[in-house]
């Protein structure tokens, strides 16, 4: 069905924002597959959320990209954005024959994707799109949950 290859900002939505782990493992029993990068995973084991995603059971495949290539990429291209959003563009760019969708939050993360042809989306498009058209959510809940993000400081980029 989907492959979503996420940013570390869309778990702390929906583990730390939201409290709603269980929606990420309602989406995987839509047959929705969870990726991050190495970097992702690097970046949500600082704080709590990693740990949270494991004691909630939430199957995330790791892809392991270079540290050498993403720091390239910075360097040349995308100095502005932290490793996590540059570790998503690349892997994209890397896996174009794959059908990914990079979910980017960050509007520079998402100018420089723009500018490679990476068609991405974002954590409010999950909320606001994908869990109400694989009835896991409704329309009216879908609302909810993003005024809840709007509350708590989160950045939006429709």
């Amino acid at each position: 069905m989907y492959k979503f290859l996420l940013d570390s900002s869309c778990l702390i939505a929906f583990i730390e924002e939201l409290n709603r782990p269980d929606l990420l493992k309602k989406l995987q029993n839509k047959s929705v597959t969870l990726l991050i990068t190495n970097f992702v995973k690097r970046e949500l084991e600082k704080g709590n959320t990693y740990k949270k995603i494991s004691e909630n059971k939430i199957k995330l495949e790791i892809v392991s990209i270079d540290v050498k290539t993403v720091d390239e990429f910075i360097t040349r291209v995308a100095k502005s954005i932290g490793k996590g959003e540059a570790s998503v563009i690349v892997y994209t760019l890397m896996n174009l024959d794959e059908e990914i969708i990079p979910i980017l939050d960050d509007k520079r993360a998402r100018q420089i994707a723009s500018k490679y042809g990476i068609h991405y989306h974002g954590t409010i498009w999950i909320i606001q799109e994908i869990l109400p058209s694989l009835n896991i959510i409704s329309r009216a809940e879908s609302r909810y949950l993003i005024k809840i993000l709007k509350k708590s400081g989160f950045y939006i980029s429709i």
